[in-house]
């Protein structure tokens, strides 16, 4: 159950258009309920949440990253790589 509800507050967390922190004003995604849409591509894949880790479904393989969000700042590490997102507002 409350594993449960880390997952949706996450997931609540992260719906929004987010830009690379260097370059603040240049939308890279757009986190959705279900989906992140990729400006530059205007594509949309499928992700799922997992206690604090993200899975998007790439048509040849899967990203995996944990994510933290704090305020309007938003970290993905994978493979020891930190990307940090900025909030578009």
């Amino acid at each position: 159950m409350q594993q449960q509800q880390a997952e949706y507050i996450l997931r609540n967390k992260m719906q929004g258009l987010w830009a690379d922190v260097h370059q603040a004003d240049l939308a890279v995604f757009h986190i959705k309920p279900d989906s992140v849409y990729y400006v530059d591509d205007s594509r949309s894949y499928k992700y799922e949440l997992r206690k604090d880790s993200i899975f998007i479904f790439y048509p040849d393989w899967t990203y995996t990253g944990k994510v933290s969000v704090l305020k309007d700042t938003m970290t993905i590490t994978s493979d020891g790589t930190d990307s940090r997102y900025t909030r578009l507002k």
